[in-house]
């Protein structure tokens, strides 16, 4: 034997006794479990079989799709296949892990309910299966009975060469274009300041009324004062704090920037040193009262640090650039006068073939074209596209030819049938409830009895004058309809008023309370009222202000 053999004989030999064990073992156990199998199968009871071959005993029950309580040496296609043979069937000797077993089924009932839990998902993707086709059904003959407004779409093949962009991280990005682009955009690459705060927060709802402010600005004032005097802040933000999330942690928000948060609160909280508490701060949320637990500085991050991502952002635009330059290359060579589409192609792999392609639609191995219809449906028939930009290039397409629109078929148009189907339904019945309410309301009948079997009036939160309806205010015609809210407030409590049509469906409302300040209570809150109405006026002309202001974005995380 050769030296290579001595020494791969040496190994085996180390192990060998050890399988040599392990297969006698096993053809021992093959050969009692065959002899129990065959006294199983002659009639003898299983505990006399067991105990004769001083083996384990194990009685299963169970039925199919049972999930396993404990690890079973029956699974898989074994015992699918049990549920279906005949009581006294002997199955075995089989082998699983490290076991030797024979099985033998006692029982079967093929009337078992298992309990609904077990089934749940089965049996509720057969309900949905059942009202699907039901639903079709119901579609097809509304399709038969609209046939005219069901048509395929203006569809067009063509073919094309695809212009794939290469890997961002694998494009040639000079070294010298890094350290250029890291000179010119430090910002991007500024890592903000950290804080880790406590807070407590005193909320209130503006439709509470108008002492709501009032009272939550007093009980912040008041927890200031207790932090200042001693108290654990911890215990007094798990005590008073409305928010619930930082308060079950003793007001802990963790590490924030002071772009996480809104405008008043980092503001504030910024402006602190360690273990320092704020004055309370109102903020959109209501009042707070802020304690700072210790900052991070912000810094700059180093060039080492930022290669990568400054090779990924200036490899994106380098391989879209030569992805769209191969593209306007190839376009207008391939439009040009006796161009051969085929024969050009060949050098950037080839041309294909799509099959027919509507607006919207995922062509084949293309995916999404945006601007189909925009570079395509102008073309004659043989016409070279420019290039169309998707979702892994450049495409330039040649038209080969147009498939109008024509009388779609059931199969086609199925989906915008069910869709018009359950609509016009949905449509017909709020129609049919309007009718009947304005029929009752007519003779006299009571607007809440008449609401008790849709659900019942719900009550709104409190609104002024001017609206909207918190409740309505998806409603875009009756969340502006000044009208509306005209007759609210000249209505009385009690006052059914008249029925209303949005966008959304038909109001029927009845005015449940009007609440207004006398001269003490005006009074009382006039500079509270004063400074809501100043706040109201002051977010809607910063609104104007940000619908109209350029947006810079230096930092690329942000641009996502």
């Amino acid at each position: 034997m050769s030296d290579t053999a001595h020494a791969w004989a040496d190994s085996i030999l180390k192990s060998l006794p050890d399988l040599v064990r392990k297969e006698r073992e096993l053809d021992q156990a093959f050969r009692v479990l065959g002899d129990a199998a065959s006294r199983l199968r002659r009639g003898e009871g299983p505990e006399e079989v067991a105990r004769r071959f001083a083996m384990t005993l194990d009685p299963v029950t169970l039925y199919r799709g049972q999930p396993p309580e404990r690890p079973l040496l029956l699974e898989g296609s074994l015992l699918d296949s049990l549920y279906a043979m005949s009581p006294g069937t002997v199955v075995g000797p089989r082998m699983l892990r490290d076991s030797v077993f024979v099985a033998r089924v006692i029982e079967r009932n093929d009337r078992f309910q298992p309990p609904y839990e077990a089934v749940r998902q089965q049996a509720l993707a057969e309900v949905e299966a059942k009202r699907r086709e039901t639903m079709e059904r119901a579609a097809r003959s509304w399709f038969e009975g609209h046939r005219d407004r069901y048509a395929t779409p203006q569809r067009w093949a063509f073919d094309y060469v695809l212009f794939r962009k290469m890997k961002a991280d694998s494009a040639p990005v000079p070294e010298d274009s890094i350290r250029v682009y890291y000179e010119t955009h430090k910002p991007e690459f500024i890592v903000p300041a950290r804080a880790r705060v406590r807070h407590v927060l005193i909320g209130f709802r503006p439709g509470s009324g108008p002492g709501a402010r009032s009272a939550a600005r007093v009980k912040a004032l008041d927890v200031l004062r207790r932090a200042k005097a001693g108290e654990d802040f911890e215990t007094l933000a798990k005590e008073y704090s409305d928010d619930r999330g930082s308060a079950a942690k003793g007001g802990d928000l963790g590490e924030i920037t002071r772009g996480q948060v809104v405008k008043e609160f980092g503001d504030a909280a910024f402006a602190l040193r360690p273990g320092e508490l704020s004055p309370v701060v109102e903020t959109q949320f209501g009042f707070h009262v802020i304690r700072m637990e210790g900052t991070t500085p912000e810094r700059l991050r180093t060039l080492d640090d930022s290669r990568a991502e400054i090779r990924g952002v200036l490899g994106e635009s380098l391989v879209d650039t030569l992805a769209s330059q191969a593209a306007w290359a190839f376009a207008r060579s391939a439009g040009g006068p006796g161009a051969r589409f085929e024969e050009l192609a060949k050098a950037h792999g080839g041309m294909a073939a799509s099959g027919p392609v509507a607006p919207g639609e995922t062509a084949l191995g293309i995916g999404p074209i945006p601007e189909l219809k925009e570079r395509i449906a102008s073309l004659p028939e043989g016409g070279v596209s420019r290039p169309i930009q998707v979702q892994d290039g450049y495409l330039v397409a040649r038209l080969t030819h147009a498939i109008p629109p024509r009388p779609a078929e059931f199969g086609e148009a199925k989906e915008q049938a069910l869709q018009d189907m359950e609509l016009a339904q949905r449509r017909s019945l709020a129609d049919s409830i309007d009718a009947a309410i304005r029929r009752d309301l007519k003779a006299g009948k009571d607007l809440e009895t008449l609401a008790v079997p849709l659900g019942g009036l719900r009550l709104s939160r409190l609104f002024s004058r001017s609206g909207p309806v918190p409740d309505l205010a998806r409603d875009s015609v009756l969340a502006r309809d000044s009208t509306f809210y005209a007759e609210i407030f000249s209505s009385r409590p009690g006052g059914v008023l008249r029925p209303r049509t949005g966008a959304l469906g038909t109001l029927f409302a009845v005015v449940d309370t009007l609440s207004t300040l006398g001269p003490k209570e005006y009074a009382e809150h006039r500079d509270e009222l004063r400074e809501e109405l100043f706040e109201r006026r002051t977010a809607a002309w910063t609104d104007r202000l940000r619908s109209r202001a350029t947006i810079r974005v230096y930092r690329n995380d942000l641009k996502l």
